[in-house]
């Protein structure tokens, strides 16, 4: 027997004598009948197992009560025909409740079935235990696709990229799609459904999890708890996509492949002359039709091999990014402030001083491209004019033991134009 806390818990517990007989497997049993568990079909399956199980229950719980009498507090219950809650079902039960369905996390894994009446989390996933993830592969599907001679290792590969579902697979037949629907591709309507079917022939709660794309709204759970409450469930689990950090059964996300947008053979190019202390440069953008920036070109006149060569890689990785869809107010946050020579005054009424050319060039390009009100920092989020830099200074080469920044040389000291750190002697 079961120790309780406390003489009232245990008083009601075996005044009731409640119990939560239960099932496992709902989904493999509908894989095997060929019915898809968001179909007709399966409702009137769940139906049909579940009254099949109480009433049995119910048998074995009035063979009880003859043999040793009804649960003591049987008297003004729901099946008690004196009662104020009588129901209109006079039934001489040992058991308060009979029937339940539970999670069957650990049963399930012994009895090698999908837990309660879900549906498959997904055809392969990684299972994390304490031993490490465990990669599982849907039996069923494997034997109907050897069955019918579309197997091949090969498709392993492709349903773990595919979140673990056969949808889409050309390899796949469309029937066998359809009979192997996985959590999250089924709406959170037909997973209600399937859950208040039960619901009718089950005594106590159900554990059964309502699962929702990443993008549900405060709305789209609360209709769920509305429809659940008004098809007669007793209670739900919400599951929005990614909103627990750790779970026990992980499938592997299929992410959309990035995609190059080039730019046409013949575009329109902006050109921009700038001056940054003695040096001078220019920068050439060229643009999608719509005016977008989707390349950068940047010219250094009088520049050693090592700076041209940063400039050029710069660009180009930019001019790739931009491409590739990288916000260039993202890329303009990443590269301002950078602190190297050339720096000082420019000849840009905008931008009147720059801490270098990458500096310069992401400022004027967030400028002349970015919507005021997506650019960095100032009002608006823009700050185009920063505090000028002195000129009379020349570039240790070393960094800033604090923040990194290159320190200069000033009246005979280091000093870090960033954080204010100087080391002098």
């Amino acid at each position: 027997m079961n120790q309780f806390p406390l003489p009232e818990i245990e008083e009601m517990t075996l005044g009731n004598r409640k119990i939560g007989l239960g099932l496992m497997g709902f989904a493999d049993m509908l894989v095997q009948l060929g019915i898809a568990y968001d179909s007709e079909k399966a409702l009137e399956v769940a139906e049909k197992v579940a009254e099949f199980v109480r009433e049995e229950a119910r048998k074995a719980s009035q063979d009880l009560a003859e043999e040793r009498g009804v649960f003591p507090n049987y008297d003004g219950s729901i099946f008690d025909s004196a009662s104020p809650y009588f129901k209109g079902l006079p039934l001489a039960l040992r058991n308060a409740t009979l029937t339940t369905i539970a999670p069957t996390g650990t049963t399930s894994m012994l009895a090698d079935v999908n837990g309660g009446i879900e549906p498959f989390f997904a055809l392969s996933y990684d299972k994390n235990t304490v031993k490490g993830k465990v990669p599982t592969l849907n039996r069923y599907f494997i034997k109907i696709a050897k069955e019918k001679g579309f197997w091949s290792e090969e498709l392993i590969a492709k349903i773990k990229a595919n979140s673990g579902s056969v949808r889409g697979l050309k390899e796949v037949p469309k029937d066998i799609q359809r009979l192997f629907p996985i959590a999250s591709e089924i709406s959170p309507e037909w997973h209600i459904r399937v859950q208040a079917a039960f619901q009718k022939h089950v005594d106590n709660a159900i554990s059964k999890t309502i699962n929702m794309p990443e993008n549900a709204t405060p709305e789209d759970i609360l209709k769920a708890y509305h429809l659940a409450y008004e098809l007669g469930c007793k209670g739900v689990t919400i599951y929005r996509e990614g909103s627990r950090e750790k779970q026990i059964l992980e499938r592997k996300k299929a992410r959309p492949e990035p995609v190059r947008e080039r730019l046409p053979d013949e575009r329109r190019a902006v050109v921009h002359k700038f001056e940054i202390g003695d040096s001078e440069g220019y920068i050439m953008v060229g643009l999608y039709e719509d005016g977008r920036p989707g390349e950068v070109f940047i010219q250094m006149a009088k520049e050693g091999s090592t700076v041209s060569g940063l400039i050029d890689w710069a660009a180009v990785l930019t001019s790739v990014a931009l491409q590739y869809g990288v916000p260039l107010a993202d890329l303009a946050r990443k590269f301002r402030n950078t602190r190297f020579e050339p720096m000082g005054r420019t000849n840009n009424p905008r931008i009147r001083s720059a801490t270098s050319i990458p500096d310069y060039v992401y400022r004027w390009l967030e400028e002349k491209f970015v919507p005021e009100d997506q650019r960095g920092n100032g009002k608006n989020g823009q700050k185009l004019d920063s505090k000028e830099t002195e000129t009379n200074h020349e570039s240790s080469g070393l960094g800033c033991p604090d923040c990194g920044q290159v320190l200069v040389y000033q009246e005979g000291c280091q000093k870090c134009t960033s954080c204010g750190f100087e080391k002098c002697g």
